[in-house]
């Protein structure tokens, strides 16, 4: 699989419009390959300091000297008159004998970037660095057999380098340092890494090297190359990859295979700063001869810290291991991600508006009562494409509230699961699609998918302390709506709810998708008070506005709405209507009689009905004129969810019309096989509802409704439990 991958990068880094697209895919696979040059035992965190693929021109002409353009890149070239130059264009740098119309001379050029700008944590002293330096680059030059780098003038060699680091930008003749260089007597020329002192051009036409690379690079001749190179601080060996990339243009020189040429130990210049680093050219006077480089990258591999302490002691990072010795709370705002294990004990971390973040291989140990819990901050967990399992340890500085996803069919792809824990009633809660659930318990969760995660069925877990108001454990269900509010639903299949102690534990196998969750129950389990708190009514346009709010509700099933002493709407047909169960959050109720005529004075009241059956009607009264004339209703195609549902045997589906034409509402079993036609006729645009009366069905499960109309065709399910 990583050969394919590597293959199809490099096709594509070929056609220069990818070229965006490949420098995302690099920095992945120098992690890639760093990740290899490690040893196994540790962790490491790799930085990239210095990039630069020159997708962005600086002008197609050449510049002579200093800065080019914008870019981080300047010119410094021989003083004596000649022709040598560079220029950024064509998603390249290059470097030319033939910079303009002037006449050409033997000389050179040296395009320098300071390595004192690079970010943190490169150091331009080698030995410094925290771990492994690497660089890499692409290099190319003209000529068939160039002759080296002796002195300019009285000679005229041709040479390519790429200088890693030296201490002057006068680098033919003075300065100290390393290059990887193309150019020596004779042949064959082979690709070698250097060091060199007093100026490049104290290598004379040598061939030989710190590292002298063999096949494919003992003789590249005017070809394309990728090369990597790595500094190991600790023990000051250097190591040399390359690649042949042909005669056709430049690869990616992060992917693929690239060859090993062995390593060397050295120190020379390792401990003084090297403060520039760049490409080098020099030469005669043949016209357009030139070299070019693409794809500068520098990388520094820096050891992974672990941490053992208090939460207050630790700082915003990367991790290896965690381990928290005492509870308590981050600073505020602290971020920590974890690589290896967290280990979280027994204790109780207040995140303080802060983070966790787990790593794709990262661990989770609890303490030996499983009480470890973090709460006031977010969660997050990678997760693979693969089986696995997250769990997200909420809590409060009192009891868990634990929740765990276990993949039973894997992601189709992964990416990452973010968890916040709420201590406080889920807001606007609506209970229409979940009956006989009517109250939830006064805290949720919330788990959002990000970084490409979908697909796969998991295993849905959620372990509580002291729940309040706990009398029927097994009727306990796991209730799930979108994030930011909606009806509640019930997802997956129910497996258990058990109460041990003063702990419940709820699990619901085959659920999709992530969102809001919470715990919910037969409200008979939760008895609380309840209070109407406002009742109002205004004219619009189209018609008597109806608004009112319910600061607390017990047992109700929705409401009824009375005109003028006749029920108009019930919550059996409205949505609107249905009723939170049993609840302590304010709630926000809203209603339109678009049924009003112009002249005409109407009083408003409201009834509730509780689950049972029994009716409440409220003392508090609307009344309002309609003075000005009522816009008539404009429909939509609409198909609702089922009410109730789950249901048995009967249940109403509401749909609306916008056209006239043949209407049909059918209901299908998982198989596809017809099970009843609810309608089928012609209608005008409307609001419609009908009954569907299960009671012939003797299956339990699955079903699903289809409405079709005109160009409309819209597919809901629903439940049936006998």
């Amino acid at each position: 699989m990583f050969l394919i991958f590597a293959l199809a990068i490099n096709y594509f880094n070929h056609n220069k419009l990818w070229k965006i697209i490949m420098t995302q895919l690099r920095q992945y696979a120098i992690l890639l390959a760093l990740s290899m040059l490690l040893p196994a035992a540790g962790l490491a965190q790799v930085t990239t300091v210095f990039s630069d693929d020159f997708n962005t021109s600086q002008g197609s002409g050449f510049t002579t000297s200093g800065q080019i353009g914008t870019s981080a890149w300047s010119v410094t070239r021989i003083t004596s008159a000649n022709d040598f130059g560079a220029r950024i264009h064509n998603n390249e740098l290059t470097l030319t004998n033939d910079a303009s119309t002037a006449p050409n001379g033997n000389g050179w050029v040296f395009v320098s970037t300071p390595t004192a700008a690079f970010s943190t944590p490169y150091n331009p002293t080698l030995s410094s660095n925290t771990g492994v330096v690497t660089w890499t680059f692409n290099m190319r030059q003209s000529r068939p057999n160039p002759a080296g780098f002796r002195p300019i003038p009285p000679n005229n060699d041709y040479g390519v380098a790429f200088i890693i680091g030296c201490t002057s930008t006068d680098v033919h003749t003075s300065g100290d340092g390393y290059a990887i260089v193309l150019g020596n007597l004779g042949s064959p020329d082979p690709v070698r890494f250097v060091k060199f002192t007093g100026g490049i051009s104290s290598l004379g036409n040598s061939n030989t090297g710190l590292i002298v690379a063999g096949s494919p690079l003992d003789d590249p001749k005017n070809n394309y190359m990728s090369i990597r190179l790595t500094y190991t601080p600790s023990t000051n060996t250097w190591e040399l990859f390359g690649r042949n990339d042909g005669s056709s243009g430049f690869a990616d020189p992060t992917s693929g295979t690239l060859t090993s040429f062995g390593t060397v130990v050295d120190n020379t210049y390792t401990s003084v700063p090297l403060n520039f680093m760049g490409a080098y050219w020099q030469g005669s006077t043949a016209a357009n001869q030139t070299s070019t480089f693409d794809n500068v990258s520098v990388t520094v591999a820096s050891a992974v810290p672990d941490y053992t302490g208090a939460p207050s002691g630790i700082s915003s990072g990367t991790y290896n291991n965690v381990t928290f010795t005492s509870g308590g709370s981050f600073t505020a705002g602290t971020t920590v991600t974890v690589n290896g294990t967290l280990q979280l004990n027994d204790y109780a971390i207040d995140l303080n508006g802060g983070s966790i973040t787990m790593g794709a291989s990262s661990t989770l140990q609890l303490g030996t009562n499983s009480q470890g819990r973090v709460f006031g901050g977010t969660f997050t967990h990678t997760v693979p494409a693969a089986l696995s399992t997250k769990v997200f340890p909420f809590g409060t500085a009192a009891d868990r509230r634990h929740a765990t996803v276990q993949y039973t069919i894997a992601p189709i792809s992964g990416g990452t699961l973010q968890g916040t824990y709420t201590n406080s009633p889920a807001p606007n809660q609506d209970f229409s699609f979940v009956s006989p659930v009517g109250v939830t318990a006064p805290f949720y969760w919330t788990l959002d998918a990000g970084g490409g995660l979908s697909g796969g069925l998991y295993t849905f877990t959620i372990v509580a302390d002291n729940v309040p108001g706990v009398n029927n454990a097994p009727q306990l269900r796991i209730v799930k709506r979108p994030t930011g509010g909606g009806p509640w639903s019930i997802d997956g299949i129910f497996a258990s709810s058990t109460l041990s102690g003063n702990t419940v534990t709820i699990i619901h196998n085959s659920m999709t998708g992530f969102s809001e969750f919470s715990i919910g129950s037969d409200p008979n389990d939760n008895p609380l008070p309840v209070e109407l708190a406002s009742f109002r009514g205004s004219v619009t346009s189209r018609g008597v506005a109806l608004s009112w709010v319910t600061a607390s509700e017990k047992n109700n099933a929705g409401f009824m709405l009375v005109r003028n002493g006749s029920v108009i709407a019930s919550y059996q047909f409205s949505p609107e209507l249905r009723g939170k169960g049993t609840t302590t959050a304010v709630t926000n109720y809203a209603f339109l009689d678009a049924n009003v005529e112009t002249g005409q004075t109407y009083t408003y009241q409201l009834r509730s009905v509780d689950f049972d059956g029994s009716v409440h009607d409220y003392a508090q009264r609307v009344t309002v004129e309609v003075r000005e004339p009522i816009q008539p209703p404009v429909f939509t195609y609409n198909l609702e969810q089922n009410y109730p549902n789950p249901f048995n045997p009967t249940t109403n589906i509401r749909y609306s019309i916008r056209d006239a034409g043949l209407v049909t509402l059918k209901v299908y079993d998982l198989l596809g096989r017809e099970v009843a036609t609810l309608v089928n006729q012609a209608q005008p645009p409307g609001n419609y509802q009908v009954t569907f009366d299960a009671s012939r069905l003797t299956s339990s499960g699955m079903y699903i409704y289809r409405l079709q109309s005109g160009n409309f065709t819209r597919t809901m399910k629903m439940l049936l439990v006998k």
